[in-house]
């Protein structure tokens, strides 16, 4: 039962650190299965890179596509992309002018998908 419970717990928890995205910015939008859609979130960095191996700093620079003179008092700001997707759940969470509404997805007879006008 300890199992049952910490697994509820932890489901839990990742549905409370969803993310709402602006329809423009979510990719894959024309298909109708929510599962397929897709967003990123840009996150800034500041990596320590004084403390990385002579290895570790070589294919630091390589897969961020940065030089030496990135590296500013043994620091570098980088950028990562964070992909988040539809957990493939019943429900479509939305938010509208009326406050955040949770559609299920299986009821819906038609949709048309919004104009990029809204990317940022």
């Amino acid at each position: 039962m300890t199992i049952l419970r910490e697994a509820e717990r932890k489901s839990l928890e990742l549905a409370a650190s969803g993310e709402t995205f602006a329809i423009g910015t979510i990719a894959n939008r024309e298909h109708p299965s929510p599962n397929l859609w897709l967003a990123e979130k840009r996150i800034p960095r500041r990596i320590d890179y004084a403390n990385l191996s002579l290895s570790e700093k070589s294919q630091f620079l390589l897969t961020y596509g940065k030089d030496k003179g990135d590296v500013v008092d043994g620091l570098v700001d980088v950028v990562d992309t964070m992909q988040f997707a539809h957990d493939g759940g019943e429900f479509v969470a939305v938010d509208t002018s009326a406050g955040t509404m949770k559609i299920r997805w299986q009821h819906v007879a038609s949709y048309s998908v919004a104009p990029d006008t809204e990317k940022t």
